[in-house]
Formats: structure tokens, sequence, C-alpha cells
């Protein structure tokens, strides 16, 4: 978890950019915040905080309920990641502004761009936990380094993949070609590409936006069930 806050009186703007990540252990999630507290120079404001990163070995272990559970602020975003969890908290925005306008803080700002993959909040996660079939579905995280600034490349975060946690257990990990159909039914949907007659020499790029849908369930006569999609652009 990362807190967000900046100064109030003046300085450089540039500060707001930069994250300081601490680090503590425990037997509990409120053991280990105690144990940080140790280390802490003022008292820690947790409601600075916009977003949480979990690790796969968190979410085995009941990690996200428990979280849901200890935190009540509903705008909280929610991820996981494979990779490290203090280098994805230490990465600063592209450009430089405040961490609160980071693709985590506020997610939802890319999203309208590209609506790819929409973020998930702590009201949705518990409402997703509560109601069958019991499964959540949360962005996953990747350090990449597909930008560069003027001394060196710089590491990103990329969402490409969505978990899908249900009873503590990661169920399955959604790839991207996936998602790629998944995407025209998110209720949030905006705006996103597709390529028509992709890898030929006729290929095009367009932009859908406007999208409409209507998903009609169907029971055959061997009790299977098929859906039958209707989709306005």
């Amino acid at each position: 978890m990362r807190g967000l806050a900046k100064s109030e009186s003046g300085g450089d703007p540039s500060s707001f950019s930069t994250a300081n990540v601490g680090k503590a252990s425990g037997s509990t999630l409120d053991e280990a915040i105690f144990n940080l507290y140790h280390t802490s120079d003022r008292r820690i404001y947790w409601g600075h905080i916009s977003f949480v990163i979990f690790s796969e070995e968190a979410i085995k272990t009941g990690g996200l309920k428990y979280t849901a559970d200890f935190l009540d602020r509903y705008r909280i975003f929610f991820f996981i990641t494979k990779d490290s969890i203090k280098d994805a908290m230490l990465i600063s925005p592209i450009e430089n502004i405040s961490v609160a306008f980071s693709k985590l803080s506020d997610p939802d700002d890319n999203y309208k761009q590209s609506s790819f993959i929409p973020s998930i909040n702590l009201r949705e996660i518990i409402i997703n936990i509560d109601e069958p079939a019991h499964q959540v579905a949360i962005p996953q995280l990747k350090l990449t380094e597909q930008w560069n600034s003027q001394e060196k490349k710089k590491k990103d975060l990329l969402m490409e993949t969505v978990a899908i946690i249900s009873e503590n257990k990661i169920k399955a990990i959604l790839p991207k070609k996936m998602l790629n159909g998944g995407r025209w039914f998110n209720k949030d949907f905006v705006r996103d590409n597709v390529i028509i007659f992709p890898e030929t020499k006729n290929d095009v790029f367009i932009v859908i936006y406007d999208e409409k849908n209507k998903i009609t369930p169907v029971i055959e006569k061997n009790e299977k069930v098929r859906f039958d999609i209707k989709m306005k652009v």
C-alpha cells in the first residue's frame, strides 16, 4: 500500500512524483502495520491510501478478504503482481506529476482513452466476493520498459492480464488474447481499438466507441447454454 500526500507549503513540484516505500512484516496484517509504525517519524494517516498491490502468496493466505475487512475507503483500487511489489511501488508517473495521478492511483483516466482492463475498487470487490460465484477479477501488473527518459530507460507498469480469484485461490489468469473479446462488454467501456483482418495485407486499424450490446442466454435441447450477442458501435 502506498500513501498519497503532498506538501501544502510549496516547494519543488517534482517532489510530488517521488515515492518512499516502507517495509514491515508480521504474522498478521495488524502486527506488520504496528511494526511499521515503530520506524515512522510521524503518525501514519491511512486515509491517503489509494491502491493496494497483492502478491500471489498474499492471495493464497487470505489477504484479499482480510484487507477488504480492514480497510473502509471504497475508492481504493486493487491489483496483483508476480513481480517485485517494492519495484512496482517505487515507479513514478511518466510525466512529472503527483503520484495521485498515476495509473494505479487514478486508473479510470487511462481507461477512458483505451478501455481494455477496467479497474476494481474495494466496494466492487466486497460485492463480488459476497455474491455467487464468489469470485473477483483483479488487474495483474507487469514491470516493463516501454518508455525512455533523457538519462535511461524508465520502468513502467503494464496491465494486459487479469487474475480471477475465488476462495483465496487464483482460479485463472486471463491472457490478453481472451480479454480482447471481453473488453467490449465491460459496463464502463468508453473506446478502444481493433484490427480487422490482422496479419494480412488488408489489415485495417479502427477505433470503436459508443458501444451498446445485448446478451441473451439460450438453453439448447441438450441443456447446454450458449449466448446470442448483438453489438452496435
